[in-house]
């Protein structure tokens, strides 16, 4: 009896604590307007647009092997324990390439890492093996291999592909390229160091005297040669624009939210999530204090 009181009790709080993670999530969506990215205030912003690939990088997703921006998979297992039976996870995993998001604007790149992140593409199959046949992963082998083909396995996986409709939430940075005086003390640096790896340039250009040394006022010299070779790199070839940025807030309150499903519908489901959740919550709080009440009296 204190067991199921005890039980009740812990599964009370917890759909209340998802219930209410829910809304405040739905509440965030609606109440943040939609940003631009060429004119985004740096911050918790909220960004609209269409999903490309960060410098050609992409990923291949693990049970189909379908190439995408981003993927999750879920590995699940059909167990019988008695009288109860049910799918148990045996594996999963999400990728963390980064990609982009354009708006039309600019282009934002963003850290999916710690993203909550809701994908309109899902598929789900089964199979008698651990790994699908297409996987890309590893057949297990020996025992372990053995023993996962006595059950049966669920397949789901979720992507993210590109110039599909994304809509993000999160903290929002823009990287700006070095001043000119900073690229152009690095790229002298760069030079000077090239010419100290062939001394025989050094010799041949700089050694005034002859006398087979870089002296001090020599090498004052070349440094004024290397300064005005890197002024003329920097001017020609300038560093790169600024990089706008969006991830993980470490702000309570501020969660990051990707979705390939506009808002409107994601706050619904929110919204039903949380209903559903608070619903269960009040069951188990209800079943708890009717089990405390017969444990009483």
């Amino acid at each position: 009896m204190i067991f199921h009181i005890i039980a009740s009790v812990i599964a009370c709080i917890v759909f209340a604590w998802l219930g209410f993670s829910f809304l405040i999530k739905k509440r965030i969506i609606e109440d943040t307007p939609t940003s631009k990215i060429r004119s985004a205030a740096q911050g918790y912003v909220e960004l609209q647009g269409l999903t490309k690939a960060f410098e050609d990088n992409r990923v291949f997703a693990p049970l189909t092997g379908k190439p995408c921006l981003w993927y999750k998979y879920q590995i699940e297992r059909y167990q019988r324990s008695g009288n109860s039976n049910g799918w148990s996870k045996v594996e999963g995993n999400s990728s963390q390439a980064f990609f982009s998001l354009d708006d039309g604007s600019g282009c934002c790149v963003i850290n999916p890492d710690k993203a909550d992140i809701t994908a309109a593409l899902k598929e789900r199959w089964e199979g008698s093996s651990r790994y699908p046949r297409t996987s890309t992963l590893p057949k297990p082998t020996g025992i372990k291999g053995f023993f996962s083909k006595l059950g049966r396995y669920r397949y789901t996986e979720w992507r993210l592909n590109e110039e599909q409709f994304l809509y993000a939430i999160g903290l929002f940075q823009t990287i700006h390229a070095p001043s000119t005086e900073t690229q152009q003390k690095e790229k002298m640096k760069e030079i000077l160091t090239e010419w100290k790896k062939d001394s025989q340039f050094l010799l041949n250009k700089f050694d005034v005297d002859g006398d087979g040394k870089i002296d001090i006022q020599e090498w004052e010299t070349a440094r004024t040669a290397a300064a005005r070779k890197a002024a003329y790199h920097v001017k020609h070839e300038p560093g790169d624009e600024a990089v706008h940025t969006m991830s993980y807030s470490p702000s309570r309150g501020q969660p990051f939210i990707l979705s390939s499903i506009d808002p409107k519908t994601l706050t619904k489901r929110l919204h039903w999530k949380s209903l559903g959740c608070l619903a269960l919550s009040l069951a188990a709080g209800t079943y708890a204090g009717y089990l405390l009440t017969q444990n009483l009296f």
